[in-house]
């Protein structure tokens, strides 16, 4: 039988304040839209920023960075769906309107007069 991993070694987990967390994640999306590696970006945060971190760990602050792109992507999207909605009820609205109108339009009688 298989044994069920051991637990990570908690002493080995990188601990970084709330203010170091804010840079990370601003400094790897920047990176990341620039084309850099995760190694890369590992480096050139120790040496621009003077944080150690590794390139496992840059892959998880990507992670976040994608997720948060997308949650923001899907809301602009749902602002979006939704003046697209109003403005076809509004058409609609106009179709109806002037189908009601065209149940009551009244016939108009014209003569000719002769001589005229």
């Amino acid at each position: 039988m298989h044994e069920p991993p051991a637990p990570k070694d908690l002493t080995k987990v990188q601990r970084f304040t709330e203010e170091q967390k804010e840079l990370i994640t601003n400094t790897v999306a920047k990176l990341y839209l620039e084309g850099f590696s995760y190694r890369a970006m590992a480096i050139w945060i120790k040496e621009n920023k003077n944080i150690s971190i590794t390139h496992t760990t840059v892959s998880t602050y990507v992670s976040k960075v994608m997720d948060d792109w997308r949650k923001e992507r899907i809301s602009k999207i749902d602002d979006l769906l939704i003046i697209e909605l109003q403005g076809l009820n509004r058409v609609e609205r106009e179709a109806w309107d002037g189908w009601y109108r065209s149940l009551n339009t009244k016939t108009k009688n014209v003569s000719k007069r002769n001589g005229s």
